[in-house]
């Protein structure tokens, strides 16, 4: 079987590949034949609008395609067009724990990339010599943020994480991200990362007690993702740790891997 690069996502050959049968054979054995058939109706019919959004303009490139998300509020969330994810109740954990973690590492320039709309960032107390930088691949996102929010510690930018050079940080903190973009722009953004010089990581990873295996998708779409696996497999070892999720959800958690770590990753990405 091979594989082949499309618009810097790989892509099966053929539909009904080997990965494709142990993905539902993963499915069905951890959520049963109902489950599998509803999911497997909602694919084929296209019914799902995130989806549906990501197949019509993949081609046209990420800053399209989440601004299209962004717009039409895809993630449903009626507090943050964000996503569930970026609500004020669903993120207390990491609030609390954040400003500990930044003051631990001795954080001065704090890089949140991508930021989405500020909503429940605004409300973390940063240490007071620590500047944020929020960056994003939607205009309107950073447009609104600069309007409301910018003041001598917080800046917005708007640029695509996974294709122009990152800021160099004392952290850079990607969170809800990677599961949104393909392999392909996952790399492109680990190898940004090390070439910024940031000094850490901190990134979100699904916890994996069922052991599903991960898999490729076109950026904006969604699956989970363990960052401890191929083809990524991070270093277990990591710097810092938080739960970030409420029991409605699949189980996560943030990690913080240091720069060293991370070039370990781009240099056997996929081996």
């Amino acid at each position: 079987m091979t594989n082949k690069v499309v618009n810097g996502d790989f892509r099966y050959s053929r539909i009904f590949s080997t990965a494709f049968f142990e993905r539902a054979q993963w499915f069905y054995r951890t959520y049963g034949f109902k489950a599998l058939l509803k999911r497997a109706v909602v694919r084929l019919f296209k019914l799902n609008p995130v989806e549906r959004e990501v197949l019509r303009y993949s081609k046209l490139g990420n800053k399209v395609v989440f601004s299209r998300i962004y717009e039409q509020n895809l993630w449903a969330n009626s507090e943050s067009r964000s996503g569930h994810g970026s609500t004020y109740e669903f993120t207390g954990a990491l609030r609390n724990e954040l400003p500990e973690i930044l003051e631990r590492l001795a954080v001065k320039t704090f890089i949140d990339a991508p930021c989405g709309d500020f909503n429940w960032m605004r409300h973390v107390k940063l240490p007071s010599d620590c500047k944020y930088i929020g960056i994003d691949v939607v205009p309107q996102i950073v447009a609104t943020n600069q309007t409301k929010f910018s003041d001598t510690e917080h800046q917005f930018r708007c640029q695509d994480i996974t294709s122009e050079p990152l800021p160099f940080g004392d952290l850079i903190f990607c969170r809800d991200c990677l599961f949104h973009l393909s392999y392909a722009d996952i790399r492109r953004f680990l190898v940004n990362f090390v070439e910024s010089n940031s000094r850490y990581l901190m990134t979100t990873t699904h916890k994996n007690p069922d052991g599903f295996p991960n898999k490729d998708i076109s950026s904006g779409a969604f699956r989970r993702i363990d960052l401890f696996r191929a083809p990524f497999n991070f270093g277990k070892a990591v710097v810092y740790r938080v739960e970030d999720y409420n029991p409605m959800g699949p189980e996560r958690e943030m990690c913080v891997w240091t720069r060293e770590d991370v070039a370990k990753v781009v240099e056997n990405f996929g081996a």
